[in-house]
């Protein structure tokens, strides 16, 4: 049964579906899909997807996939996935792949993969690859 719960803290989701805004500090793994926005903080991995907007601050690391827009902040490794948008701020490194437009800004170390279009700007390190 699904009710709108208030609550404050943390809140970890194994499977299913989230949707958090505000300050909501989530940690998620498995199938989870994550739709964040305001200042919430999410912690994706495993097959956990990430749909974050606004202030939210994304951590990803294994198969997660993350798609930022707005001011979004997202940190990831291992194998996860990133496409970003607007102002959104990603940092890359192992073996992520971003895909990056509009006003988005990349830093990517190891062997990060980046393909950037319009105003992104990307800064790469170690073997990085970058199509620009």
């Amino acid at each position: 049964m699904y009710r709108d719960t208030d609550f404050e803290g943390l809140l970890i989701i194994q499977a299913g579906l989230v949707m958090a805004s505000g300050n909501a500090t989530i940690r998620a793994s498995g199938n989870t899909t994550v739709e964040a926005s305001g200042n919430a903080a999410v912690m994706a991995s495993g097959n956990a997807t990430v749909e974050a907007w606004d202030n939210t601050t994304v951590e990803a690391s294994g198969n997660a996939a993350v798609r930022a827009f707005g001011n979004a902040t997202v940190r990831i490794s291992g194998n996860a996935t990133v496409r970003a948008s607007d102002n959104a701020a990603v940092r890359a490194w192992d073996n992520a792949a971003v895909r990056a437009w509009g006003n988005a800004t990349v830093r990517a170390w190891g062997n990060a993969t980046v393909r950037a279009w319009g105003n992104a700007g990307v800064e790469a390190w170690d073997n990085a690859t970058v199509e620009a």
